[in-house]
């Protein structure tokens, strides 16, 4: 792992910088290390109380985010791989399904970002080891992601 960082106490897989400096800059370098883990992020705020959360993170291939609502909105910008984005209307009907490409793909008609509107339940299947940014707005409290009971 990076020098850079420091593990969340609770989470093996959830880093941050381990000095809050007045700016903060990643490589790529410094984010290889997150492809050890299905799942890990980087977490570029100072804490879960930050008023903004904007996050690294990656999903190995095959990785399925189960089902959910939060009581934000949420945006992504995918950086490398391919996810499938799937939304449910509030009975677990099937609304949409859309492929996500990363921003980095040669055709320039895919689309590469999604903004999630708060109470919209969503899942995520990843087809391919995948890199994304993820931003949303704190603080975070876990009691606030209703997950789907369908």
């Amino acid at each position: 792992m990076n020098k850079k960082f420091i593990k969340e106490k609770n989470d093996k897989n959830v880093f941050y910088f381990r000095n809050e400096k007045l700016v903060n800059y990643l490589s790529k370098k410094d984010i290889a290390f997150l492809n050890k883990f299905n799942k890990s992020r980087i977490c570029t705020h100072a804490s879960k109380n930050s008023d903004l959360h904007e996050m690294f993170i990656f999903h190995k291939k095959g990785t399925l985010v189960k089902a959910h609502k939060h009581n934000v909105d949420e945006s992504f910008l995918l950086l490398k791989g391919k996810v499938e984005l799937i939304l449910y209307d509030e009975k677990g009907k099937k609304k949409k399904s859309k492929i996500i490409n990363s921003i980095f793909n040669k055709n320039n008609n895919l689309d590469f970002y999604f903004r999630i509107n708060k109470g919209t339940y969503h899942s995520q299947f990843f087809l391919e080891d995948t890199y994304f940014k993820e931003s949303t707005l704190g603080p975070f409290n876990k009691n606030k992601t209703k997950y789907a009971n369908w």
